[in-house]
């Protein structure tokens, strides 16, 4: 089980991790059939008021590609990344939707992300490689 807290200045992980561990306890009274990976998400806003837990997919939006140049304490430059701007919200709940609400959301995951469908379709192609001497 991953368990991510939003970031904030003043975070309040021990009440994190006290949330974090009531979730747990309960997934793993559930039972599930078979071995599961999950990700949960804790907003800021939910150790300071009650909050749902919302089981819902993986938010798969693309952010903004603008970085910030900076400089490290040793005068070495590097690019940070301002996720903005934010992508436009969609209609189906995400788990970055549950956290913009200020909810917990936790997303069970699968190791395999084949594309199956483009696998398939690649075990046709022909590739050809040169040899060297």
């Amino acid at each position: 089980i991953a368990v991510s807290l939003e970031f904030d200045e003043h975070a309040n992980f021990a009440r994190a991790a006290e949330l974090a561990r009531q979730i747990i306890e309960q997934i793993l009274a559930a039972k599930s059939p078979e071995p599961q990976l999950y990700n949960l998400n804790i907003p800021t806003a939910a150790v300071t008021r009650p909050v749902e837990v919302h089981i819902a997919p993986m938010g798969v939006a693309r952010y903004g590609e603008h970085y910030i140049k900076r400089v490290d304490p040793r005068g070495r430059a590097y690019f940070w990344a301002t996720n903005e701007p934010r992508p436009p919200r969609g209609e189906t709940e995400t788990d970055l939707t549950v956290i913009e609400d200020g909810n917990i959301s936790l997303t069970p995951l699968d190791f395999d992300m084949t594309k199956r469908r483009v696998l398939e379709e690649m075990k046709a192609w022909k590739f050809s490689v040169a040899q060297t001497n």
